[in-house]
């Protein structure tokens, strides 16, 4: 059973996540959810039990990028290579020109005439 559904307001800025507003209470399953998604697509939200998180709903673009962010980080493998990668940038490391990678110069794109 949901006690109470609280809704993530849109995050403010890139720093941080908005705090959980309460939202409306409800003693069982809205009828009209579905047809609501839509308007919850930009927006995450957290059901609470007895007035505690207990589940999140996000998007499935979000839920899918959370999947793959997950995948990389734990792959021992790619996290030690990422580190790798890291280190030798910070230590003053170049990577390769266009040309050294593709074997022809990066020409700038050619404006059209209007």
């Amino acid at each position: 059973m949901i006690d109470h559904v609280s809704l993530l307001l849109p995050r403010c800025s890139a720093r941080g996540w908005s705090i959980p507003q309460p939202g409306p209470a409800v003693s069982r399953p809205d009828p009209r959810f579905p047809s609501r998604l839509d308007a919850f697509a930009l927006e995450e939200i957290v059901v609470t039990r007895k007035g505690k998180p207990a589940a999140v709903l996000v998007n499935y673009a979000e839920y899918e990028r959370l999947k793959e962010t997950l995948d990389v980080l734990s792959d021992p493998d790619l996290m030690r290579q990422i580190r790798g990668n890291q280190q030798f940038y910070v230590e003053g490391g170049k990577g390769l020109s266009f040309e050294e990678v593709f074997g022809e110069p990066l020409s700038p794109a050619k404006k059209r005439k209007r």
